[in-house]
C-alpha cells in the first residue's frame, strides 16, 4: 500500500459542520461531562504510564491531550476534521508530548506519520459510535498497536440518544445533558 503525506479523510464530516460550537463546549479540559465522566473513566482504564505512546483516535479538539501528557505519556490524537485538529492545535499544540493529525480513522494504515504497531494503547472517547464502518476502524486500530496492547472505548448508550429527542449540550429546563 503506498502511503500518502494526509491521511485521505472526507473534506466535511457531520463533527467538521459542528467543530466550532463542539469546540467552544469542551474547551481546554473538557466539558463538565467530559470532567466528572468520561474523562476520569477513560482515565482509569487507560491508565498511562510515562513514555508510553498512545493513540486518541477520534480526539476531536484534543480534550485527552493535556491529561495523558501530564501522566508523562506521548499522545498522538487524531481526528478527520480539519476544523478540530486546528483547535487542538491551537488549544495544546505546545504540550510537549502531543501531536495532532487530520486521520480518517476507517484509513490509519495510509497516514504517512502513524507507524505500525508503534502505540502501548489506543483510546476512542465518545468517537466510536460515529464511525462506519467499524470493521476497517478496528483492521486500523490493530495495525497501529503494539502486541498486547490495551484499547479502551468510551462511548454513549444508544439508549439514552433519541433522535430529535437528545442532542449535546445542557437543557437548563429539564435538568439534561
Amino acid at each position: 500500500m503506498r502511503r500518502q503525506r494526509g491521511s485521505g479523510a472526507p473534506n466535511e464530516t457531520s463533527w467538521e459542520r459542528v467543530a466550532t460550537w463542539y469546540d467552544g463546549w469542551v474547551g481546554d479540559r473538557g466539558s463538565t461531562y467530559h470532567r466528572e465522566l468520561a474523562i476520569p473513566a477513560a482515565l482509569d482504564l487507560l491508565r498511562p504510564q510515562p513514555g508510553e505512546r498512545i493513540l486518541d483516535i477520534g480526539g476531536g479538539q484534543g480534550v485527552l491531550a493535556p491529561y495523558l501528557t501530564d501522566a508523562g505519556a506521548h499522545v498522538t490524537v487524531t481526528d478527520a476534521s480539519a476544523k478540530l485538529i486546528a483547535a487542538a492545535k491551537r488549544r495544546h499544540g505546545r504540550r510537549k508530548g502531543a501531536r495532532f493529525l487530520v486521520a480518517d480513522a476507517r484509513r490509519l494504515p495510509a497516514v504517512a506519520d502513524l507507524e505500525p504497531a508503534a502505540h502501548d494503547a489506543a483510546v476512542l472517547l465518545l468517537s466510536i459510535q460515529d464511525m462506519d464502518p467499524l470493521d476497517d476502524v478496528v483492521r486500523g486500530i490493530d495495525w497501529a498497536l503494539k502486541p498486547a496492547a490495551r484499547v479502551v472505548l468510551l462511548m454513549t448508550h444508544p439508549a439514552f440518544r433519541q433522535p430529535r429527542h437528545s442532542g449535546w449540550g445542557f437543557d437548563e429546563g429539564r435538568k439534561l445533558t
